[in-house]
C-alpha cells in the first residue's frame, strides 16, 4: 500500500473542535432569532416592544382625561412592528388608532400612531 492510497482524515481533536463551533453558532443563530426575529440578531426584541407599547401608553395618557385601555404590538419584520393602541377619552367614547414602529439603522426606534 503506497502513501498515495490513503484517504485523507481529519483528527479527532479537530472533529470535537469542529462539533463544538458548529454547536456555538447554532445556539447563537437561534439565541438572535428567538429574541429579535433575525439571524443576525438586528431587530425588535421582547423587551424593546414592550418598552414601547409603554412609551405608546405614556404618550397617550398624558392627555388629560384619556385612559389607555391596551396597547399591542406585533413583530412584522425584524425591523417592523404593527399594531395598536385603544384609549377611552372623557366623553366616554372609546378610540382606536393603529400603531407602526421601525428600528433604523442605529438601533433608535421610531413610532408613530393615528386614526384610521
Amino acid at each position: 500500500m503506497s502513501s498515495t492510497d490513503r484517504q485523507p482524515t481529519i483528527r479527532p481533536a479537530f472533529q470535537v473542535m469542529l462539533v463544538f463551533l458548529l454547536l456555538g453558532l447554532g445556539i447563537g443563530f437561534y439565541f438572535n432569532w428567538s429574541n429579535t426575529g433575525s439571524f443576525i440578531g438586528h431587530g425588535f426584541s421582547k423587551e424593546s416592544i414592550e418598552s414601547i407599547e409603554q412609551d405608546i401608553k405614556v404618550h397617550y395618557e398624558k392627555k388629560k382625561g384619556t385612559k389607555v385601555t391596551e396597547v399591542a404590538l406585533i413583530r412584522e419584520a425584524p425591523t417592523k412592528l404593527t399594531g395598536f393602541v385603544k384609549f377611552r377619552v372623557r366623553s366616554g367614547n372609546i378610540i382606536f388608532q393603529t400603531c407602526t414602529a421601525t428600528l433604523g439603522e442605529t438601533g433608535n426606534a421610531l413610532w408613530g400612531c393615528k386614526s384610521d
